[in-house]
């Protein structure tokens, strides 16, 4: 028993630990309801849209503008690099618009924000983190007015965030001002900026989306070409923070919920059976004058002790647990920081103990207290008699139902995962390390001085002992995130409102050997491809397919953003890859020269092909790439493999839980199974030994005593595979997933596992029926 409640009280306070911290814990903002998110919307065709950022512009206007909103602030991740003493140093952070601290209420510790005059590229202020001030200059008071050398230019540290202060959930070590400057909005195209506002009291979401887009509406009478078919949308910051983890959270609450149901039906089982066994004490003391409610007290005692032995149990599994599955999948325990477990998770975890344990220890109290000396099987045939026994079948068969689904549910989830790890990502990631990093654009501020730097880049590392291939591209091979671009397609004239997409890649010569792509006709970039030849590019075969349906992509022309921009001429068509992780198709991708044609923003992720083991160490790519500039900082290095595995966290989380509760829900029926044989050979052991009397066999006598524990797993395990289908709908809707049709099959295995671990189970204590003598039955009788 007491390992029944602190099973059940571990899963619900690590349950609710992290439920409550991404769905009903307080954002840590100034009145964070009136928090929220701003975003775009781009119609894809007549059907669909795609959400996206805001531009500099948008941002402009709306903050101008905007009167149902106190205030309008942005946001863009950042990876900065930080040189001075020792190696560089590659922290994480964001350009973020003046006012946005205050905006949330979290203002810097020590000294100040930006100011809107600071919103340009060459500010030369920064906030940092109470980590990095710290690590850096002793204490945050310290590192006022101290100069950091970020990407190359010279910054002036003019404020310190509070300990442990994470911006929006992700994290940060330092905050530069994010560029608004006239030249940068005129870059309609650029859409780069998370948006965020403050609902002024009294004004609606509504009222807040018709105002936006009215100010987008003028602005697109301006710049009709960019902003016509654009919409405003906004949302709560809870919903844009957390929307997407509900369906997991859906999931944890409905498992650990089934799991209670089975424990708490399994602690009442399990208290008849030990009433049962100390029915001789409990005669006794009730023929020595004991009262019923002693007897109550006598048992709610005992079961209170072990709820609180339980309790005490469960906090550090609980901990265990979160940390367990925070490795699986870091990402929905980041509201959680360093603080797994709170007050208010304790409280849970002491009601849950307590409730379990004396709720289900009550009915069984009850009957002991209604024990008169003559018997305590009497006064439990009474209560059988008296409607018990059905709705111990009843329970039963619930607990094995709840188990089918559970067990069904958890190996759908488990086999959807290992497709998805085992599904054709378009490259080759074994033996691939990828070297992710931030290249200081500013230092290099032409499209030959970019590309020069990449080369060199490439080169050196090829250099390395145990490095086969190198190359490079615009990808950190990170869950859902890409870059995309508008896109003109020579003699296709888009639909009124419809704007052409494609996720852009720069790319250096030799990506598609180097990551094993296949190379589906023409050619890949090669070295020839520089700002001094004809402008070429290779899209994906979705791409072809999407925009020249049965003809060949070869020789057809491209052009990327404006009308300005030159034509592209296709040479290679290459099939789709899933560098924003497992099972995001990426869809139509314009693969484009870095050496030809680069950006301030493209990305340089340097991908390297080793030679099996003897692959090359991190300190030695580090190395090389400092010989080329020794101020480049490095995000980490990492094999591909891993990244993809990674991209994959929240399935595998879910497949685990699942798993995990399944597990648990069979061993707590295995409790219950053997809790009702034993409580039956026990109930029912003055018959048994009449039965053996008259000449019984102790093999029907076997089945007598676990006829009654096996049929509820019968009934149970028949209504859970029918429910099994509908559960099994329901959750792929929540994942949204496909319905398979070997589904049923799942329900139909997980039928047949329960049955044979119940009747192991059942067999245990139903061994004792074939040994009851029968002088001691009728005389215990």
């Amino acid at each position: 028993m007491f390992a029944l409640v602190a099973l059940a009280t571990t899963a619900t306070s690590a349950t609710f630990a992290v439920v409550r911290a991404t769905l009903w814990r307080e954002l840590p903002y100034r009145d964070a309801t009136a928090l929220t998110n701003i975003y775009t919307t781009e119609p894809v065709n007549r059907d669909s849209s795609q959400q996206m950022a805001s531009s500099p512009m948008m941002l402009a206007r709306w903050r101008e503008s905007a009167t149902t909103l106190s205030g309008v602030e942005g946001y863009s991740p950042i990876s900065v690099s930080v040189a001075g003493d020792g190696d560089p140093e590659a922290l994480s952070g964001g350009a973020v618009s003046a006012g946005l601290f205050e905006l949330l209420g979290t203002p810097p510790a020590v000294g100040r924000s930006f100011r809107r005059e600071e919103e340009r590229a060459a500010s030369g202020v920064i906030v940092i983190s109470d980590a990095v001030a710290r690590r850096r200059f002793g204490t945050p008071t310290a590192a006022l007015g101290k100069p950091l050398t970020i990407d190359g230019d010279p910054r002036i540290v003019i404020g310190v965030m509070p300990q442990g202060f994470s911006l929006l959930f992700q994290g940060g070590d330092a905050w530069i001002p994010l560029d608004l400057s006239l030249e940068q909005q005129a870059k309609l195209g650029l859409r780069n900026i998370a948006t965020y506002g403050r609902l002024r009291p009294g004004r609606s979401l509504n009222q807040a989306r018709d105002e936006l887009g009215a100010i987008l509406r003028d602005l697109a009478t301006a710049v009709p070409n960019t902003y016509a078919a654009t919409n405003a949308a906004i949302r709560p910051l809870r919903e844009a923070l957390f929307g997407n983890r509900r369906p997991t959270m859906l999931v944890l609450v409905v498992a650990v919920a089934l799991v209670l149901l089975i424990a708490i039906v399994n602690v009442a089982n399990l208290t008849l059976a030990d009433v049962l066994s100390r029915r001789t004490q409990t005669m006794t003391r009730v023929a020595l004058g004991a009262r019923a409610a002693s007897l109550i007290g006598a048992r709610t005692g005992e079961i209170a002790i072990l709820s609180a032995l339980a309790f005490v149990a469960a906090l550090p599994l609980a901990v265990t647990a979160l940390i367990v599955l925070a490795l699986i999948s870091p990402e929905p325990f980041v509201p959680l920081g360093n603080q797994l477990i709170d007050g208010s998770v304790v409280a849970i975890a002491l009601v849950t103990a307590i409730a379990l344990g004396v709720g289900g220890a009550l009915p069984a109290a009850a009957i002991e207290a209604r024990t008169q000396a003559t018997g305590i099987a009497g006064t439990i045939a009474k209560a059988g008699r008296s409607g018990d026994s059905r709705a111990r079948l009843v329970l039963g068969a619930a607990q094995a139902m709840i188990t089918v689904v559970l067990l069904s549910v958890a190996v759908l989830l488990g086999r959807d995962l290992m497709r998805l790890m085992s599904s054709s990502t378009g490259f080759t990631a074994d033996r691939v390390v990828v070297v992710r990093m931030n290249v200081l654009s500013r230092e290099r501020t032409t499209v030959p001085a970019r590309a020069q730097y990449a080369e060199a880049l490439v080169r050196s590392v090829g250099a390395v002992p145990g490095v086969l291939d190198v190359s490079a591209v615009q990808s950190r091979f990170v869950l859902n995130e890409s870059m995309q671009s508008g896109i003109n397609i020579d003699g296709l004239v888009a639909a009124p409102g419809q704007t052409l997409f494609a996720h852009i890649r720069h790319v250096m010569p030799n990506v598609v050997r180097v990551l094993g792509m296949r190379l589906v006709s023409g050619r890949a970039i090669d070295s020839t491809d520089r700002a001094d030849s004809r402008p070429v590019a290779v899209v994906s075969a979705s791409f072809a397919r999407l925009y020249w349906p049965g003809e060949s992509a070869i020789g057809k022309r491209v052009r990327r953003g404006a009308q300005g921009s030159p034509w592209l001429e296709v040479v290679g068509v290459v099939d789709d890859v899933m560098d924003a992780g497992l099972g995001v198709p990426l869809g139509p991708t314009l693969y484009v020269s870095y050496l030809q044609q680069n950006t301030a923003t493209a990305r340089v992720t340097l991908v390297l092909r080793t030679r099996g083991s003897a692959s090359a160490s991190s300190d030695e790519i580090r190395r090389a790439i400092w010989a080329v500039s020794p101020t480049q900082a490095i995000d980490d290095i990492t094999p591909l493999p891993s990244l993809m595995t990674r991209s994959a966290a929240q399935p595998r989380f879910r497949a685990v839980v699942v798993g995990v509760f399944g597990v648990s829900a069979v061993a707590l029926v295995l409790a219950g199974v053997y809790a009702i044989t034993l409580f039956n050979v026990l109930a029912r052991r003055r018959e048994l030994g009449i039965r053996a009397a008259i000449g019984a066999s102790p093999t029907s006598l076997i089945m007598l005593a676990t006829r009654t524990s096996l049929n509820p797993v019968i009934i149970g395990g028949v209504a859970g595979a029918l429910l099994t289908l509908p559960a099994t709908s329901l959750t792929r809707t929540i994942m949204q997933s496909e319905m398979r049709t070997d589904d049923l099959l799942v329900s139909v295995g997980s039928v047949l596992v329960l049955l044979g671990v119940a009747a192991a189970a059942a067999l245990i204590p139903a061994r004792g029926a074939a040994r009851v003598s029968p002088t001691e039955a009728i005389r215990d009788g």
